[in-house]
């Protein structure tokens, strides 16, 4: 049999009111798939990423009345019957009024990323859709079974399951979109170029998918700043560049090689970056600067004499 009790500590998911129930998991290749219910009122916390990190979780949450909330905010509560959350960091407790099920799907981040954009990084709650609700219905069927399975068809059933997610937020992005705060997305944006501008291969694209949102929301809040994701990744590598150029322990370095350091293709793509930024070429830059060395220690511009 494929499907076994769990500990749902293990997963992240914790019953807050009840930490004696039991669920049923289901092992698929890098998917696992759980499911929890109980015929009374019961708080759950889903804070899966801790057991999970390099995991989304897909929750399909199953009742009459719940109410959910975020863990560390002012108690910001919204109320539905019924909901999907999805989630790569961060928590959220629902709160069941009545007798519920909670169906749970983890997928590796790094599938779905691959097949959909965007994968939202913080708690978001969705209504529900068709599609979701047959997602929901499969793994149930799946939890449900008492049929053994072979290897092959265990990492079958974790392809299909990682391609009904895929479709669910393709078929959601501009609900995902909708509810990542503005700031937040060009924050993230501006750290995340900060932080791998020297990568050549770090393009718009890749900035959107690390954020995560979609290129198109991506690229409005750039606008929103008088600023794109082509320019903000060119002069991050022209300061790092232009940082090369001005540090001392580098001076071994030739303008070619703090070129390709700073994430250049080739150094024609600096020049003109410099040129933008600082009005100057790179060798121009390091001759001015080596010039300078020559200045009195005090910072007076009083070169020394000649011999």
């Amino acid at each position: 049999m494929n499907t076994t009790i769990c500990d749902l500590s293990a997963h992240g998911v914790h019953c807050l009111d009840d930490p004696a129930i039991t669920a049923r998991q289901h092992q698929a290749g890098e998917v696992t798939a759980l499911s929890l219910g109980a015929p009374a009122a019961m708080e759950v916390e889903l804070a899966t990423a801790r057991a999970h990190p390099n995991h989304t979780a897909i929750a399909f949450l199953t009742t009459k009345a719940l109410t959910r909330s975020a863990p560390g905010r002012q108690r910001m509560e919204t109320e539905a019957r019924s909901a999907l959350v999805v989630t790569a960091r961060g928590s959220m407790r629902v709160r069941f009024r009545e007798r519920w099920r909670l169906t749970l799907a983890l997928v590796p981040h790094e599938a779905l990323e691959a097949r959909a954009s965007p994968v939202p990084s913080t708690p978001i709650t969705l209504e529900r859709r068709p599609l979701d609700h047959a997602m929901q219905r499969y793994i149930e069927v799946l939890l449900d079974s008492d049929l053994e399975s072979s290897e092959t068809e265990r990492q079958a059933i974790g392809q299909l399951v990682i391609e009904m997610g895929a479709a669910v937020l393709l078929d959601r992005a501009a609900d995902v979109d909708s509810q990542m705060p503005n700031e937040s997305i060009y924050e993230r944006a501006m750290a995340i170029i900060a932080q791998q501008c020297a990568d050549p291969a770090l393009s718009p694209e890749k900035v959107a998918r690390a954020v995560p949102c979609s290129l198109r929301l991506l690229q409005a809040r750039f606008a929103e700043q008088q600023n794109s994701i082509a320019g903000e990744i060119r002069r991050q590598r022209a300061r790092s560049a232009h940082a090369m150029l001005t540090g001392s322990r580098f001076d071994a370095l030739s303008v070619e090689e703090i070129s390709r350091r700073a994430g250049f293709r080739v150094p024609m793509s600096m020049r003109r970056a410099f040129d933008r930024e600082y009005g100057a070429t790179p060798r121009t830059l390091r001759r001015l600067l080596v010039d300078s060395a020559c200045w009195a220690p005090s910072g007076a511009p009083t070169p020394l004499s000649p011999d």
